[in-house]
């Protein structure tokens, strides 16, 4: 969340062409045997465009970096040659790298699955079936997403940064099932985190084979079930739809914790809990002698007409524990909102590409241009001088206005001011002159204050 104005007294005071400073250091920063010059070139003013035009549509990219009709014609054939070209793929990894690095034991890895609708769309490459989930799950074409995003509940700085994007296609060549693309998307995160963190998942997480293997991985999850059948230690079998029955008055503790509530007013409310917790074992794992002891933490709440029903194997030995595990579970909205940002403020379903590998390239370049805007928001000078911004383009008043969009919005105000010295950093050669920087020349330390 963005520190009031009360706060930001005594901060350093940070310039607008700062900005462009921050997009070259984090061009320069790409590995030079991937990407040589003209290749930065392009992803300079790729990323710029993004930012400014706030959409993934190559004409308004193409016309946010054009003065004038001649330009926007050698703009737009560039990129669309280049894009198909230039492979983001080592700084989609790098990126991940360096978020990956800052993981801990305890922070909350929310994975959810996406997708991008294509309603009016019938030759675009490897177009497929998905289930729109902003429209009650309507069969529609279009292409599915994974996407993946870390946030720590217990630190006072909740600003998620995404993870992972992957953006995949049923009709693809390579496609075998979407159990298989989940558990591959699981053990990637599994083996660049080397075990940290806790993966948390949705309804639909609770599949058998998806289960198992986090059992073989002995990855930490919390995963809300649907209608499964558990055993007890008594060995008796308690089938967890039957358990919805329970009156809150069964359950024993209960908190009140502060949540969002209200996705208009984006006012905090009191969030009264009744929850309980058991220790139990997943049947269909018994004869296989994997370690499928967990734990079964039910949560109610009072405005709720059904309780929730958490698995987890994270040890939950008291209230207190289990009270972790269900904010923790309530942090995983913060992937919905981030595929919220990448489609309303990134146009990330506007995408129109006949290419299904330059739809994957524009996929990657939306994840590099979120990426960078999460993390200046997370610097208390970057968040100082947001706010600024936001207040001459008189937006919405700061309940209203969600932490990544105002970054949107100023990334957007400041880049088009300084748009010509931008550019102009493509014209010069940087190993024969001495780049004055504010900040170290990297994407990360040095700026985050956490």
């Amino acid at each position: 969340m963005f520190v009031s104005n009360s706060n930001m007294k005594g901060l350093p005071l940070m310039k607008s062409v700062a900005i462009v400073d921050r997009l070259n250091c984090f061009v320069n920063s790409l590995p030079t045997k991937s990407y040589d010059r003209p290749a930065k070139k392009f992803v300079r003013e790729f990323m710029a465009g993004m930012m400014i035009s706030k959409s993934t549509v190559l004409t308004n990219i193409a016309r946010s970096l054009s003065a004038d009709n001649d330009d926007f014609k050698a703009n737009y054939k560039r990129i669309n040659r280049r894009l198909g070209e230039v492979d983001l793929t080592v700084a989609y990894e790098d990126q991940q790298r360096r978020a990956f690095e800052e993981i801990s034991d305890d922070t909350v890895i929310a994975i959810d699955p996406g997708e991008i609708t294509k309603p009016y769309s019938k030759t675009l490459e490897c177009l497929a079936k998905v289930a729109d989930g902003s429209d009650d799950h309507r069969i529609r074409p279009g292409y599915s997403l994974l996407g993946a995003v870390a946030v720590n509940p217990k630190r006072l700085d909740k600003t998620p940064q995404p993870l992972v994007l992957e953006l995949y296609s049923s009709e693809s060549g390579d496609f075998v099932s979407e159990n298989t693309v989940i558990k591959d998307f699981i053990s990637e995160i599994h083996a660049r985190t080397k075990g940290k963190g806790i993966h948390v998942i949705d309804r639909g997480g609770d599949r058998g084979i998806l289960l198992k293997h986090y059992f073989e991985l002995n990855q930490k999850f919390v995963i809300r079930l649907k209608d499964r059948y558990l055993i007890g230690e008594d060995g008796l079998t308690i089938p967890v739809g039957k358990r919805r029955q329970l009156e809150r008055k069964n359950l024993e503790y209960s908190a009140s914790i502060q949540r969002v509530s209200d996705p208009h007013d984006r006012k905090r409310k009191a969030m009264n809990l009744r929850y309980d917790f058991e220790k139990v074992s997943v049947s269909s794992f018994k004869k296989e002698n994997l370690n499928h002891e967990c734990y079964l933490v039910t949560a109610w709440s009072e405005s709720a007409m059904r309780p929730i029903e958490l698995l987890t194997s994270v040890p939950v030995l008291n209230s207190d524990q289990a009270l972790d595990i269900i904010i923790n579970y309530l942090s995983r909205w913060s992937v919905e909102e981030t595929y919220r940002f990448l489609k309303a403020a990134c146009g990330l379903e506007e995408m129109r590409l006949f290419s299904f590998g330059k739809l994957r390239n524009l996929v990657r370049a939306s994840f590099l241009t979120a990426s960078l805007i999460a993390r200046m928001s997370r610097c208390s000078s970057w968040q100082r001088l947001f706010c600024r911004t936001a207040l001459r383009l008189k937006r919405a008043p700061d309940e209203l206005y969600n932490w990544l969009y105002r970054s949107s919005d100023a990334c957007s105000a400041l880049l088009t001011k300084h748009l010509k010295l931008l550019l102009a950093a493509n014209e010069t050669i940087y190993h024969k002159r001495k780049l004055k920087t504010y900040f170290q020349p990297c994407l990360f330390p040095g700026e985050i204050g956490l």
